[in-house]
């Protein structure tokens, strides 16, 4: 039989990593209030106060919660498709093998799981350093984090 050498599910991992890392880089955002008034301080005069930039996220904390939840979920089931026979067998092939293979799974889905909220986290952070970078060097500004929920649109 012929076996690829490169697993699906490591594919899949990979995925899921860069998915999580381009939606949180893409979480941090500046609000249009605080880049009308960066705009009002570059016309303005001299003596016009720093401009105060309120950085907020784009997605609430349960769709982050549900993001890194199905990326875990999907990259698990191609893993179990794929390799949970193997490990069965590794581990002696009988009813307790498949008990301890199901709880090497649930370890490996808890570690993946905090990996993705990790990562996620991650690109949130680098994605505002940048911004706040940008506006105190080119504007000046002082930097607010609004991080409380975003509103929802009913």
């Amino acid at each position: 039989m012929d076996r690829s050498t490169f697993s699906f599910w490591l594919l899949s991992l990979v995925m899921m990593v860069t998915v999580a890392f381009i939606c949180g880089y893409a979480s941090p955002c500046v609000t249009k209030e605080s880049k009308r008034a960066a705009k009002e301080y570059l016309k303005g005069g001299p003596g016009r106060p720093k401009p105060r930039i309120v950085i907020t996220t784009r997605f609430n904390s349960e769709t982050v919660i549900c993001l890194a939840l199905g990326l875990t979920l999907a990259t698990m089931m191609f893993y179990f498709a794929e390799r949970f026979p193997a490990l069965v067998e590794k581990l002696g092939g009988n009813d307790f093998a498949a008990v301890l293979g199901i709880l090497v799974l649930l370890l490996m889905f808890t570690v993946m799981y905090g990996g993705v909220v990790f990562i996620y986290l991650l690109g949130a952070t680098v994605s505002s350093g940048y911004l706040e970078k940008f506006y105190i060097e080119y504007y000046g500004a002082d930097i607010v984090y609004d991080l409380d929920e975003p509103e929802r649109k009913s």
